[in-house]
């Protein structure tokens, strides 16, 4: 006849062994594996460049929304507060796209005489929007605005030295000018440009003008001669 649990050792011996076993002599403590330190620190090590990368994205967005958007939106409240108004710009390229087709169209065919008078040819847009809008108008080239003024007194009042640190050209129209006509005069600002009109001055006093009147008009005479005979 078969003994139930004739394999099983004493209850006093399981108990002797378990306890044994749950000694905490005998269990070591909990220690982090190294799989976890090497996940968190390659997990660190990713989400920094994508936090960098996610910053410079953040800041280039805010700056063209700034730049094309709303820069341009706020110059064109303050100057239509002050009654300068113009043909509304694009987005990105603002009158540029006007700017070309007008000039196309009245370049398109041949002058029917010869004429000093070519800035509707040249530059139809400002005979165009002077007539829209008054002789004070703003356009766009690109996102930048360009103020026209067409009234003698504004434009010497703009011109004298006090308006020098507020007025003169764009880093823009500079830069493309560079490579023909330097830094000179004409594209000069600030101190700089009072400097060198103070330094050409002299040359555009009245005795002098007249000196280069009687040459300049002296000049072509024999060339005229010669083609009249």
């Amino acid at each position: 006849m078969a003994v139930p649990n004739a394999h099983k050792p004493p209850l006093q011996l399981q108990a002797r062994n378990k306890a044994k076993n749950t000694s905490p002599l005998l269990c070591p403590p909990p220690v982090r594996p190294r799989s976890m330190a090497m996940a968190a620190a390659v997990l660190v090590a990713i989400a920094l460049p994508v936090s960098l990368a996610l910053l410079l994205v953040a800041k280039a967005v805010w700056v063209t929304v700034s730049c094309y958007y709303l820069t341009p939106a706020r110059i064109r409240r303050v100057l239509a507060s002050q009654g300068v108004r113009g043909p509304p710009p694009r987005p990105l390229v603002g009158n540029l796209r006007d700017v070309s087709a007008l000039v196309a169209e009245s370049t398109a065919a041949d002058m029917a005489s010869l004429s000093h008078d070519i800035v509707a040819r040249l530059l139809p847009h400002y005979v165009l929007w002077s007539n829209t809008y008054g002789r004070r108008f703003v356009y766009w080239y690109g996102s930048e605005p360009r103020v026209c003024v067409t009234e003698a007194g504004m434009v010497r009042e703009l011109l004298s030295s006090r308006h020098a640190h507020v007025t003169g050209k764009s880093w823009l129209q500079r830069q493309g000018a560079k490579h023909f006509i330097g830094r000179g005069l004409l594209m000069a600002n600030g101190a700089t440009w009072s400097h060198q009109r103070h330094v050409v001055a002299p040359a555009f006093m009245a005795d002098r003008l007249k000196v280069t009147h009687r040459l300049a008009t002296a000049a072509p005479l024999p060339a005229a001669a010669a083609e009249q005979s």
